[in-house]
């Protein structure tokens, strides 16, 4: 049998072999996907069970081994047990609190009853120390982390004099407080860094509406972190590969089965709202145009009305861009939200404009059948065209992020 790596990106991410039951065969991470795919097909012993090659990108190789790791952990693949030792290999692990330190452990000191939560507390295993050791050094620059917390001397710890803790060393944070800071933490090494970036500006939100320009300045400065972390060396799938790019976007209408998109759409909008203290309210348009990002059609808003929430914020964005007639019109337009997001946006889409709504839940695609029925859509994670609506996610996130975060320094500044 012959497996084609010509819809493979030569981009960092993971890739997943995959057996006639789309379960997976072994789950591996690379800087460049396809090359690494060309070498298992040489020799890897996996490949005679193999009928299709999936992949997930990732902005850089930091978020491909978290992800790797995850998914590893999640679906326990016949080949990466065979091929890995696992009692050699190095975990991350969190210790149980009040008193939670971040270890390195060896999987053959690993004693899962020693923890409270074994799934939340312990990460990998990974392939090797240096692995580690980026990943937690990408942890310390991005939100910092405690060597020695609440000892009983409160003597600062090493970390502390780099400016990379907390203070929970020296009575500078409580224990609830640094317990809250640990869930940031293991959001980011489960590899949830897009559901990372919702937390930490809802938080900064709620920081800025109660006044608490401290707490919202500390947490500006970790989403800052993993901004910058996460956009390092991103490259787009779509400006790397002109070629695929049609023959992906030629899936997307078999895969969603939507009534108004019957054919391959030639213009996609993608559109996501950001707030701060919800009256300060900013969106964004992200395009691909003829399977290629067109980001000198890329718009940003800044909402006029007060909206109660993100839905309200959305319908604003669309009107005004709808009496934009010099614009061209979309095949297929893809909200930042969930259902609530759709019900209140999809009344004002004019037809044939194709509408769905892509929730952070799971992933979870949501659209109006013919019939006004809801279709709630769960497609996996490895899915092409699902990677394809996460990246023009991610890109008009980081539009509405970056006119959002303007406004909310300006606001820090002046409250400061």
């Amino acid at each position: 049998m012959s497996l084609k790596t010509s819809h493979l990106p030569k981009l960092p991410g993971v890739y997943i072999f995959e057996d006639k039951n789309k379960t997976p065969l072994y789950i591996g991470k690379s800087i460049n996907i396809k090359i690494r795919v060309k070498q298992h097909l040489k020799q890897a012993p996996f490949i005679s069970q193999t009928k299709k090659i999936n992949f997930i990108t990732t902005a850089n190789d930091t978020i491909a081994i978290l992800l790797e790791a995850e998914l590893i952990k999640n679906y326990t693949p016949k080949f990466n047990i065979i091929q890995k030792d696992n009692k050699s290999a190095p975990y991350i692990v969190i210790t149980n609190p009040p008193h939670q330190r971040i270890l390195i452990i060896r999987g053959q000191n690993l004693i899962q009853s020693n923890f409270l939560h074994p799934h939340q507390q312990i990460f990998g295993p990974f392939l090797n120390k240096k692995q580690v050791f980026k990943i937690l050094k990408s942890l310390r620059n991005t939100f910092g982390y405690c060597q020695k917390p609440f000892n009983s001397s409160q003597t600062p710890c090493f970390y502390f004099h780099l400016r990379s803790c907390p203070g929970a060393c020296n009575g500078q944070v409580t224990q609830k407080q640094y317990q809250q800071h640990i869930k940031l933490l293991k959001t980011f090494l489960s590899g949830k860094v897009i559901g990372l970036k919702k937390t930490l500006t809802r938080k900064i939100n709620q920081a800025a509406k109660q006044k608490n320009f401290e707490l919202a300045q500390n947490l500006k400065t970790k989403l800052d972190n993993l901004e910058y972390l996460t956009n390092t060396s991103k490259t787009s799938q779509f400006f790397a590969l002109p070629n695929q790019n049609l023959k992906l976007m030629q899936k997307i209408a078999k895969t969603l089965n939507h009534p108004l998109l019957k054919s391959t759409p030639k213009r996609i909008e993608c559109y996501d709202a950001a707030h701060l203290q919800t009256t300060h309210y900013t969106g964004s348009m992200s395009v691909v145009q003829d399977g290629q990002l067109s980001q000198d059609q890329y718009r940003l808003f800044k909402i006029k009305s007060k909206p109660t929430g993100d839905p309200q914020a959305l319908k604003e964005i669309i009107t005004r861009r709808l009496k934009h007639q010099d614009w061209p019109l979309p095949d297929l337009i893809i909200l930042d939200g969930g259902v609530g997001q759709l019900s209140i946006v999809f009344p004002i889409i004019p037809d044939p404009i194709a509408t769905i709504a892509l929730s952070k839940n799971r992933e979870a695609i949501h659209f109006y059948d013919n019939k006004g029925k809801l279709v709630n859509l769960n497609l996996p994670l490895s899915n092409p065209v699902l990677s394809l609506f996460r990246l023009l996610r991610d890109e008009s996130h980081r539009l509405a992020t970056t006119l959002h975060r303007k406004s909310r320094d300006k606001i820090l500044n002046t409250a400061a």
